[in-house]
């Protein structure tokens, strides 16, 4: 609990043009649904832009549920390899997103360096869509899609690239 607080409490981004915190941990504020809702939803929009994923060859992940899986995590706070390989066995979310496959940590380590700008894309378009669903209301659930203001496009990528340099960060540290 005493984690918990501190995370609310200190890793919080103020986007430019609203009054809205942002916890490390967006299922604090969206729920597990709400967030995987989200995650699945920025992968279709990165996808329908025609992004060409990178995929480790013989690898038995499909480069959409390992789009899927790293925007959900990254957005949960979840950033090492290792600890996402970890929630793929311990985490009810983690694992319907991963359905039968089993990535391991050098596979989602290789994935992100080979796919940052789509990663980086998708966690802008989760945090405008989180955005609009807190100005919509308490759930948000019927809030229309919108794009961010460029102001705000501004704060939320400044946000998704910490979400990745935590990622790059955790892993460098494991290495040693």
């Amino acid at each position: 609990l005493q984690n918990t607080t501190n995370a609310m409490t200190t890793n919080t981004l103020n986007l430019a043009d609203s009054e809205t915190a942002l916890p490390r941990d967006l299922r604090l504020r969206l729920g597990e649904r709400g967030l995987l809702e989200l995650a699945l939803e920025a992968v279709l929009n990165v996808a329908l832009q025609g992004a060409t994923f990178h995929a480790e060859r013989g690898s038995e992940s499909s480069p959409r549920m390992m789009l899927t899986l790293l925007t959900y995590c990254y957005a949960a706070g979840i950033y090492g390899s290792e600890d996402i390989e970890w929630a793929v066995g311990s985490d009810a979310t983690v694992r319907y997103i991963c359905a039968r496959a089993e990535p391991g940590w050098p596979a989602i380590r290789m994935f992100r360096r080979s796919n940052r700008q789509w990663l980086e894309q998708c966690l802008v378009h989760l945090l405008g869509q989180a955005t609009a669903r807190w100005r919509a209301g308490a759930d948000g659930q019927d809030a229309p899609a919108a794009a961010l203001p460029e102001e705000s496009y501004a704060d939320a990528l400044a946000w998704a690239r910490r979400k990745l340099e935590l990622a790059i960060m955790i892993d460098t540290a494991a290495s040693d």
